[in-house]
């Protein structure tokens, strides 16, 4: 019989120890090309937070809004400018 496919869990947590690995290629949280993110999202990213020019995709599911809006706030809040692509649903209200 063959190995089970490996459920999402076990692939995200294969990806993260990826990017953990790759972590001290990436600029430091006071490096200007590291945009801020809101605290508790900050050690889940490289480089604690959004690198300036790079693109992030969030996959649809519950919460997806939520944790979009939460990676976009602090950098726009601090005059960053963002993009939505992909989601015809987003608002300017809802984003307000």
């Amino acid at each position: 019989m063959g190995e089970a496919a490996p459920s999402g869990l076990e692939l995200a947590r294969g990806v993260l120890r990826r990017v953990e690995g790759r972590a001290g290629s990436w600029p430091s949280p006071a490096d200007p090309r590291v945009l801020p993110v809101a605290e508790p999202l900050a050690p889940l990213l490289p480089g604690g937070g959004l690198r300036r020019g790079s693109t992030v995709a969030v996959a649809a599911g519950p919460g997806a809004t939520s944790l979009l809006f939460a990676l976009l706030a602090e950098a726009s809040a601090g005059g960053a400018w963002v993009g939505v692509v992909g989601r015809p649903e987003l608002g300017l209200v809802a984003a307000a």
